[in-house]
């Protein structure tokens, strides 16, 4: 009779455990653990078998041999976090004004700002091409791009491709960082991303392609971080929505409120007072 590999021996004992068959798929993996200790997989089924029996204890330290013998995934948090031990040395953390900040968060937070420059510069010098300024008229005046002979369904849906690009790759990175993924994880971005933008250009205050993107980049930091300091003064977490909901509607109150204020023009007894004062 041949020897079978051990992959055969593990969908064997995968399909025992499927079918209920939990003292057959128990010994498969066993026999698994003495052909190679040091695959992972054995240890895990074996830790839910023990789970579902509520021997507890020996699950855990199944899981947590699991994940001692899992590779650990190349991803660009560990690139970040290869590049802090080589700067920084062996320090565990860094004290930053008084704060004290591990060196793989300071690490990561280099290596999200290094990225963030990257594709800020790549933005602006495509915003400058033919392609670029065809796309921002679009949005500008559709019906005078249209009779320029620009494609208006084009230059949309390539707006779409590019923002939806853009969005994928940020929850790449989130899911890196995190380690996990959900799908609730979304909801609500759309609300506060137009809230990042219009904080971005309130702050700013100029329509230069430059100081746009860098605007945007700024009011969706300083949009969590007011969020961030809410939570710390010892707001209710679970009122989180309703402070981003004030933070939204602050965001597209103010550049308005601060508009008029700027633009105001002098009342009739300021001018009589001027002149009197000449």
């Amino acid at each position: 009779m041949p020897q079978r590999t051990l992959e055969q021996i593990f969908n064997e004992a995968t399909q025992h455990h499927q079918a209920g068959r939990i003292a057959e798929a128990e010994a498969l993996y066993r026999e698994m653990q003495r052909e190679k200790p040091d695959d992972p997989r054995p240890f895990y089924y074996l830790g839910l078998i023990a789970s579902a029996r509520g021997a507890h204890v020996d699950a855990l330290q199944l899981m947590t041999r699991c994940v001692e013998l899992a590779p650990n995934p190349t991803t660009l948090s560990t690139y970040a976090e290869h590049f802090g031990a080589h700067i920084f040395g062996s320090a565990a953390n860094l004290n930053v004004a008084g704060w004290a900040v591990s060196v793989r968060d300071a690490s990561i937070l280099i290596g999200i700002l290094l990225l963030t420059t990257v594709i800020c510069l790549l933005l602006y010098f495509f915003f400058r091409t033919d392609l670029g300024t065809a796309m921002r008229a679009t949005g500008d005046n559709p019906h005078m791009i249209c009779a320029l002979g620009v494609s208006v369904d084009g230059a949309t849906i390539f707006g779409l491709a590019l923002s939806n690009g853009l969005v994928a790759l940020c929850g790449a990175l989130v899911a890196q960082y995190q380690g996990f993924a959900d799908v609730q994880m979304g909801v609500g971005m759309v609300v506060l991303g137009i809230a990042s933008v219009i904080i971005g250009e309130s702050l700013v205050g100029t329509s230069s392609l430059g100081l746009l993107i860098a605007g945007t980049v700024m009011g969706s930091v300083l949009f969590r971080l007011l969020v961030a300091i809410a939570l710390r003064w010892g707001l209710n977490p679970n009122n989180l929505k309703l402070i981003t909901a004030v933070f939204v509607f602050a965001a597209l109150v103010t550049p308005n409120f601060a508009r008029r204020i700027r633009f105001r023009r002098p009342s009739i007894a300021e001018t009589v007072d001027s002149y009197a004062a000449d």
